[in-house]
């Protein structure tokens, strides 16, 4: 078992690409951005992917995916499970696949983990069936919301060509070790006109143009290819898919502010609560201190809705949400 807070790694343990998954390219001609936490993040001078390369074996990257971090990680992150507060998450996506296949039909999510959004798109009117590499999230999706999945890998999944209507890949991409066979299996798995639905960070994103390797996202022992709207948009072609509808959005605003100001900054509500009570004033003086305090929240929730608006309407985000269609046959290796 890999001792995941390692920072150096011995030969056995990595594996180099000789060429770039996305376009062939031989990996020589790649540039190196940095390396983070012992491996090499670099991108490819002919397409624009990012990965990382060396990177860890498949079947040490796949400890990852265990029992224990579905135990102690996954499942108490996502707490109690409540079906319309798992619904309402899950919504929007869910409403714009709605539009584009409003027939609904079969779906298939790739890296479902314990289920969250088949149980969701069920309600939607989907018949869902998923995918994920841990036995115990598969297992856990069949017990507790009677949903099939298989565990394994989805590049071998045995499934009839052309039996779906849509597949998801929510935060998948990003991590599997062929992202051009992937998607070639999902082309193969839809049929003529089926939809595609996925989402992965963004590195064309002001996150990730301002911090580099300092971004938590930036995680080259799990992460190991990092996209942009150009690229993803690339590969889908190459793939035998045509995007429709494809938007950013997020920004990490704590995180940036921290790196932007190389400390923990106090947040100001909090400085100011600090400042009342260390202050000797009169309760005149403190008087708009309290009244600026109470307005605080509001202002702030005001700030970040506008930055999401101007967000979503640029490339900026920290995350790509990209729906497309399957238009015909991959191109030939």
């Amino acid at each position: 078992m890999l001792e995941w807070h390692k920072t150096e790694f011995a030969e056995y343990e990595l594996e180099r690409l000789d060429v770039c998954d996305v376009c062939g390219s031989p990996s020589h001609t790649s540039q190196l951005l940095f390396n983070k936490l012992g491996l090499s993040v670099v991108k490819c001078l002919q397409c624009g992917i990012t990965y990382v390369n060396p990177r860890l074996r498949r079947d040490i990257l796949w400890q990852r995916y265990s029992q224990d971090f579905f135990q102690n990680e996954y499942l108490p992150q996502h707490g109690d499970y409540d079906e319309q507060a798992n619904y309402n998450i899950h919504f929007p996506y869910l409403r714009q696949l709605g539009q584009i296949a409003p027939a609904r039909g079969r779906l298939f999510d790739v890296g479902c983990a314990i289920g969250l959004f088949l149980a969701a798109a069920r309600l939607d009117g989907w018949e869902v069936m998923g995918n994920e590499l841990s036995r115990f999230a598969a297992d856990y999706a069949l017990k507790r919301f009677n949903i099939p999945v298989i565990a394994g890998n989805f590049e071998t999944v045995d499934l009839s060509p052309g039996s779906f209507d849509a597949i998801t890949m929510w935060e998948t991409i990003e991590h599997v070790q062929s992202p051009r066979t992937a998607l070639r299996k999902a082309a193969a798995l839809l049929r003529p006109g089926g939809v595609l639905a996925l989402s992965t960070p963004n590195v064309a994103g002001l996150t990730f143009w301002s911090l580099r390797d300092r971004w938590w996202v930036v995680a080259p022992k799990e992460h190991i290819f990092y996209f942009t709207p150009k690229t993803i948009t690339q590969l889908l072609d190459r793939t035998g898919f045509e995007v429709v509808k494809m938007w950013t959005a997020g920004l990490d605003y704590h995180y940036l502010r921290k790196m932007w100001m190389g400390r923990t900054v106090m947040p100001w509500h909090i400085h100011a609560t600090q400042m009342r009570a260390q202050t000797s004033a009169s309760s005149d003086r403190a008087a708009p201190e309290r009244q600026a305090m109470l307005a605080w929240p509001s202002l702030k929730r005001r700030a970040i809705n506008l930055i999401a608006r101007i967000v979503r309407r640029t490339t900026l985000g920290d995350s790509m949400v990209v729906y497309a269609v399957r238009k015909g046959q991959p191109e030939p290796e």
